[in-house]
């Protein structure tokens, strides 16, 4: 069952094909072999060819499949807390809103911006966000851990964010493979990711093909076998990148042993420095 295969509802089985291309002029493990050296998706488009977007990497989240994505938009439950998964790096910064519903984690919408810097993005896109969109609920940021300061001003991220009246926080940690595994726990429980497809856009595209580890060497587009091919071990940068960082971030945060209570049981309003904009 393809369908079934293909959203992750269930393992891909493989059958021959008895008409499969030059059959008479390769060993009987051919196709095989070619299965144990591919991904499912170098097994649909190269081998059961089926159209599929190329990417040049390797996935960061595999565990990932259409099934994590809603074409229904996601309700916003007034009073639950949103949480904010922040990548706060450089002038490309990306953030994931998301709540957390009998510890489904729901993400709401992404909000992304290129060549803007820190404060500007807080002040004229998230706060704009939270007040318009989520007004009866209290706001959480969890950003990311490196949290650096301002060359200009020394203020870090985090400082900003409270001053404009966001409550926030630092992830427990900013190692990748950390922040990948965080993920792909939480998208193993059942019905424990959901993602509006239609408000996270680049957050789809980069978990499903954009957000990869780059190719270092070995392999090539035209190589079925991968099994000789070096990828880097952290993601390759690109405009996808930072809502993806967005949602290991907030990931990580509903993962992490350090806070046993209830996630949206945090004192809110102790982390808060209230300012008027």
């Amino acid at each position: 069952n393809y369908e079934a295969a293909n959203s992750g509802e269930e393992p891909p089985q493989y059958r021959l094909n008895p008409n499969a291309e030059n059959l008479e002029n390769v060993e009987p493990d051919y196709y095989l072999r070619q299965l144990t050296f591919s991904t499912w998706d170098t097994v649909c488009s190269r081998l059961a060819l089926l159209w599929r977007t190329s990417t040049r990497g390797k996935r960061c989240h595999p565990e990932i499949r259409e099934h994590h994505f809603s074409d229904t938009p996601l309700e916003y439950v007034p009073g639950e807390t949103i949480f904010i998964g922040f990548d706060t790096s450089g002038i490309h910064p990306g953030a994931v809103l998301f709540q957390l519903l009998r510890n489904q984690m729901r993400v709401l919408m992404e909000v992304y911006a290129d060549a803007v810097g820190t404060e500007e993005f807080i002040k004229d896109y998230l706060k704009p966000i939270l007040v318009t969109r989520y007004p009866q609920s209290n706001a959480l940021a969890i950003c990311d851990p490196a949290n650096a300061r301002d060359q200009r001003t020394a203020v870090t991220p985090t400082d900003l964010l409270k001053e404009y009246g966001i409550a926030a926080i630092t992830a427990p940690s900013n190692g990748f493979t950390v922040r990948k595994n965080a993920v792909a726990k939480q998208a193993s429980y059942h019905d424990g990711l959901i993602i509006d497809a239609k408000n996270c856009p680049l957050l789809k595209e980069g978990l499903l093909e954009k957000y990869v580890h780059a190719r270092l060497r070995g392999g090539d587009e035209l190589n079925v076998d991968e099994s000789n091919v070096i990828y880097l071990p952290k993601h390759q940068e690109n405009k996808w990148t930072h809502v993806c960082c967005g949602l290991q971030y907030g990931c990580l945060f509903i993962v992490s042993p350090r806070n046993n209570q209830n996630k949206n049981d945090v004192d809110i309003q102790k982390l808060t420095k209230r300012k008027n904009i």
